[in-house]
């Protein structure tokens, strides 16, 4: 009996550190969310927005799989470079847009 009861106790202590660590972190991580004072200091958090910013939906399928015209395409942007993929820029102009904030125009 003692066993047992000392290996629920255990569990107990383990899934309360767990909690207690996982909500600290939790809280490091979203103190201070304006760490750059919207300076961007990395180079590529400043080169995509600089991307969202110029980019602006399409009203079609037919014009989004156009990536001659696509107004989605950074290509088509003067931003011929770019390597990060649409996954990233859509995904934070679509939830930039979906929070109020006027990302894409």
């Amino acid at each position: 009996m003692d066993k047992n009861r000392n290996k629920a106790l255990i569990n107990i202590a383990v899934s309360i550190l767990l909690v207690a660590v996982l909500m600290a972190g939790m809280y490091l991580r979203t103190m201070n969310t304006n760490w750059d004072e919207g300076r961007h200091l990395h180079p590529d958090e400043r080169f995509l927005s600089q991307v969202i910013s110029v980019i602006s939906p399409v009203d079609s399928v037919e014009a989004y799989f156009d990536t001659a015209r696509s107004s989605l395409n950074p290509a088509n942007r003067d931003f011929g470079f770019f390597v990060y993929g649409t996954l990233p820029v859509l995904s934070s102009a679509t939830s930039g847009n979906g929070l109020g904030r006027q990302v894409m125009t």
